[in-house]
């Protein structure tokens, strides 16, 4: 299943960690959205690792949306994305 990864981070540091993390498996939409194709299992850990990245922060937002087939065809978007790479799968 696919799923939009997004954040809201204060935080310089943060930010980063959390950014370089979802780089590493995910497609980059805009600035802090982010498109992963994951099983349940690996959607768990992913959320277990932004929760250790944002260490338990109080102004932290993250947000997992699942996106079934029927609705990831009628997602619109506008303008040209960050990347142009493939979605990537986590290991």
């Amino acid at each position: 299943m696919k799923y939009l990864i997004c954040y809201d981070v204060s935080s310089d540091k943060c930010r980063r960690r959390i950014a370089k993390y979802l780089e590493s498996f995910a497609y980059r939409m805009q600035y802090s959205v982010f498109m992963a194709q994951c099983t349940s299992e690996q959607i768990e850990k992913v959320k277990n690792k932004l929760f250790c990245l944002g260490n338990g922060q109080a102004d932290i937002i993250l947000t997992i949306v699942p996106l079934c087939q029927s609705c990831e065809a009628k997602m619109w978007q506008f303008g040209k994305p960050m990347e142009v790479a493939p979605i990537c799968v986590i290991a």
